[in-house]
């Protein structure tokens, strides 16, 4: 959580977006709380191949 606050506060990462990929359970409180602190998107893994996969992510994240 702290890389998350770190990255999204550099002035040279603020157009950067931060996908956070993990090995933890995606509870709700877990996404709320990356994106609270700067991410713009969470991927569980191991990375689904149907539905909200990581291409998905990175696709949305570059169109923002």
């Amino acid at each position: 959580m702290g890389l998350i606050e770190t990255l999204a506060k550099m002035p040279s990462c603020k157009c950067t977006p931060i996908i956070v990929m993990t090995a933890h359970s995606a509870t709700a409180e877990l996404v709320e709380e990356t994106k609270l602190r700067g991410a713009c998107d969470f991927v569980p893994k191991p990375f689904p191949t149907t539905g909200h996969t990581l291409q998905k992510a990175i696709r949305l994240a570059l169109q923002r």
